[in-house]
């Protein structure tokens, strides 16, 4: 008897497993820099920073017809930042979220998790940064012939709370938003609306809102890929001032040989004239995006209204990535920085709008898609005007280098 109960929950558990999936996988990233003028001028004599930071990630991963669950621990460490003795506890929660199927084509993702369209110009998982970026949501997804729809809310509180519902953290306190998608053989498009709202400051302490809205225009005659982006933004500031920005990209991915590929554009985010009277509010600011891949891998402009002091960006730039086998790829990025209105120093005197010019050098080695190795050079050519934003010293050589290993093993 009991071998047949044995036999008989052996059968029930190997159906089990053949209608679901579980991966147990990982993530070690170990990366060493040294920076002298990352993300900010240097000031004279200044020395040369050297550290080693550290992601590691376990992710355990459940698929089924029904639904599928993800949870992702995460420490963030900089080798050293710990006692060899320390006892205290330093993993955290990256990811976890539920994905249920409401219908056929119809998918609702609820709970911490990462958020991206499109190029991640304005929603990005910011992989560069160690610890990433996650939202706490819930998302509904919608896939039909060709089709692609995403539309999601989140609402945020610092605390479970007994009234109100003030938000004292320094990020959105309400998020929704809806991105459709459609591409066809040489043309296609994606639209984007987002209404944020944060906690209000002083006399505007109600809840103010700011909607971003635009889309993305793809044209794809050959082998080579044209886009167009154009996006506005309204709304009210925390602190009660009206907001009236717009962004625009021009893109063009040109693919002149088999193993090159090129990138150039231009990017603009609007500033405002300060030597105007002008009441509102007029620099666009890109969200939830990263700004590691569009504007220099050296973070200078990581956010727009603060590094520019509300003047705005202008950033044309040119990307050469080689690929000299199945393994090792080369890429070269040059990026020209001015600032997009008028900005006044400390005198009332126009700053010159030119900020510098970026260089930006790496290599990949892939060894295989569990492991590869990374190494990076860049270099920024500043002006005064750079040195008016930033602080430090336009004078000064600004040098950052760096190598990460990423180790990605599948272990069940």
């Amino acid at each position: 008897m009991r071998k047949h109960f044995l036999a008989f929950a052996f059968l029930l558990a190997s159906g089990s497993l053949i209608a679901q999936n579980f991966t147990l996988s990982g993530e070690l990233r170990p990366r060493f820099e040294l920076r002298h003028g990352y993300r900010t001028l240097p000031p004279e004599n200044a020395e040369m920073a050297a550290f080693v930071s550290q992601r590691s990630r376990l992710n355990l991963l459940h698929e089924s017809k029904k639904f599928n669950t993800f949870i992702s621990f995460q420490e963030i460490r900089v080798w050293g930042d710990k006692g060899l003795f320390e006892t205290l506890p330093g993993l955290g929660l990256n990811q976890a979220y539920a994905e249920i199927k409401l219908y056929d084509d119809l998918w609702l993702k609820a709970g911490r998790q990462q958020i991206r369209f499109d190029n991640q110009r304005f929603f990005a998982i910011n992989n560069w940064n160690q610890a990433g970026r996650t939202h706490d949501a819930a998302v509904l997804n919608f896939k039909y012939q060709g089709w692609n729809m995403q539309v999601g809310g989140a609402f945020n509180q610092n605390a479970e709370r007994v009234f109100e519902t003030n938000y004292s953290l320094n990020q959105y306190k309400t998020l929704n938003f809806l991105w459709i998608n459609k591409m066809f053989d040489k043309a296609g498009f994606s639209a984007l609306a987002v209404v944020d709202g944060f906690q209000g400051q002083g006399e505007a302490s109600k809840t103010q809102y700011r909607s971003t809205y635009g889309g993305i225009l793809y044209l794809k005659p050959d082998k080579h890929t044209f886009e167009l982006h154009g996006f506005k933004q309204n709304g009210i500031t925390p602190v009660g001032q009206k907001i009236d920005a717009w962004y625009a990209h021009l893109v063009g991915r040109l693919k002149p040989a088999q193993k090159l590929n090129i990138n150039t554009g231009v990017e603009i985010f609007s500033g405002k004239d300060q030597t105007s009277d002008d009441a509102k509010y007029r620099v666009f600011d890109p969200l939830y995006g990263t700004n590691h891949a569009f504007n220099g891998h050296l973070d200078y402009f990581t956010n727009i209204p603060v590094h520019t002091k509300q003047g705005g960006l202008v950033n044309p730039y040119l990307s050469m990535i080689y690929k000299l086998n199945e393994v090792i790829s080369l890429r070269a990025d040059y990026h020209y920085f001015a600032l997009q209105n008028k900005l006044v120093d400390d005198k009332n005197e126009e700053v010159d709008k030119y900020l510098g010019s970026e260089i930006d050098l790496s290599m990949q080695i892939a060894f295989s898609k569990q492991l590869d190795l990374q190494f990076g050079y860049s270099t920024m050519f500043a002006t005064k005007s750079m040195e008016f934003i930033k602080g430090g010293s336009h004078k000064e050589p600004i040098h950052w280098g760096w190598v990460m290993l990423t180790v990605k093993p599948v272990f069940f």
